[in-house]
């Protein structure tokens, strides 16, 4: 027969024993889920490494956003695209002053970018190779250190092609340019704007009779202007138009002192800023444009800056920046410049050594997120099962058994997604150089 106290002893030292079971089992799984927890935190500290590695993306301080942006301006051609115009002249100003202080000519192209014209002037050390051209200081005269061939030259590349000029237009220019000459004036652009294109051949018998030239002289002229009859019509509805758009800036006589124009300042090695006053004045641009074209004819080495100008809106434009032209574009955004033009955009984006990306709309943070590209990022995924098996009188506090996977899959994602382009603030941007093959984002 069973002693009932030694029962009751052995029933509690039984109870004590399992509850001391199930505080050290309690302890265990505390431990082992905290090793688990250390373990699955050692790979995705890891793997958020990798990860971070081969997207490319680095933190950049104020300081080291702005040396970036001089360094990918220097090694070529650069888009500054987003944004409004104070942000993106925070990138453009230390682009075109660090071009400027390395002695490479620059010619900036901007439409009532006061701010922009400000800050260069301020912040340049060498202010003696630096031209304004406004309508404070209306001296640009796009014929300066042209001979007559060049300026006709000129001006059949600054027509618009829908404009359809016959080759008779150079017969015609090349008379107008001859009369000045015979004349003894200089040809400057103002003569051509306010021409009186009827009274030419009158002006052509007058340099005859008056003793400049003689009787096979006037003939050759007369029959110049013949032969482009046709065009000087429609050369003169060109002059007339382009009046309208170049008229607060350009020189109103042909001696005027500082007159500048494109070649001469690149020449000269300068820093010319020119404000053709609204994007609306295409035919300027247009008329710059070929100015380059001529300095790139002439081998010369420049960068061409245009901010905040309609590039869709000059054939002229595109055509040089297409042409081996050094560019540094500053616009809100590249692809509605371009008149979301396919060709002109990837051509221009295809040959950019740097980017600086502010904020977008949603629309063309896809298309910029597109150029990043895509890397491959490596996930890691946890699944776990846990039993139980019994141990008789303490089944209450049965055995557990757990187990887990840790198992990593590698997946293509893009580098920069539309949603980290539009959730950019405030003078912040994505800097993208190709001579480093990286991107950084900060604060300019």
């Amino acid at each position: 027969m069973s002693d009932p106290a030694s029962d009751l002893f052995g029933g509690i030292i039984k109870l004590i024993f399992g509850v001391a079971l199930l505080i050290f089992k309690g302890i265990w799984f505390v431990l082992s889920s905290i090793a688990g927890l250390f373990t699955r935190g050692s790979f995705y500290r890891r793997i958020n490494k990798n990860n971070a590695a081969s997207r490319g993306v680095a933190a950049l301080s104020p300081e080291q956003g702005r040396r970036l942006v001089t360094q990918v301006a220097s090694s070529g051609n650069t888009v500054i695209s987003g944004g409004n115009r104070d942000m993106r002249n925070r990138a453009v100003v230390p682009a075109i002053l660090g071009l400027h202080s390395q002695g490479v000519p620059v010619i900036v192209i901007h439409a009532s970018n006061a701010m922009l014209e400000r800050e260069i002037i301020n912040t340049c050390e060498d202010k003696s190779r630096i031209s304004v051209i406004n309508a404070q200081n209306p001296v640009f005269e796009p014929f300066a250190g042209l001979d007559n061939k060049q300026i006709t030259r000129l001006i059949m590349d600054a027509v618009p092609q829908e404009r359809e000029l016959e080759p008779g237009a150079r017969q015609y220019l090349d008379a107008m340019s001859e009369i000045l000459s015979v004349k003894g004036v200089r040809p400057f652009c103002n003569a051509y704007v306010r021409c009186p294109h009827a009274e030419l051949f009158e002006k052509a018998d007058n340099l005859v009779s008056s003793g400049l030239i003689d009787d096979n002289g006037g003939r050759r002229i007369k029959s110049m202007l013949s032969i482009g009859q046709d065009e000087g019509i429609k050369l003169e509805g060109y002059f007339c138009d382009l009046e309208t758009h170049i008229a607060h800036i350009l020189c109103k006589k042909g001696n005027t002192p500082g007159a500048q124009n494109i070649l001469t300042a690149v020449r000269d090695g300068r820093l010319l800023m020119l404000d053709v006053k609204s994007v609306a004045n295409t035919l300027v641009v247009g008329l710059i444009a070929a100015q380059a074209i001529l300095a790139l004819q002439e081998r010369l080495e420049f960068v061409l800056v245009a901010d905040s100008i309609a590039l869709n809106e000059s054939q002229m434009l595109m055509k040089a920046l297409k042409s081996g032209c050094r560019y540094i574009i500053s616009t809100d955004d590249l692809y509605t410049a371009t008149g979301a033009n396919d060709e002109s955009y990837s051509a221009l984006v295809g040959n950019i050594s740097g980017l600086v990306l502010y904020r977008h709309t949603l629309g063309s943070c896809a298309r910029w997120s597109e150029f990043f590209g895509e890397y491959d990022k490596q996930e890691l995924s946890y699944s776990g099962t846990e039993g139980k098996n019994d141990i008789g009188m303490l089944e209450a506090f049965g055995k557990r058994s757990t187990s887990s996977t840790i198992s990593l899959s590698v997946k293509r994602e893009t580098v920069i997604k539309p949603e980290d382009i539009g959730g950019l603030g405030d003078n912040q941007a994505f800097i993208y150089s190709s001579s480093a093959g990286s991107t950084g984002i900060g604060y300019i």
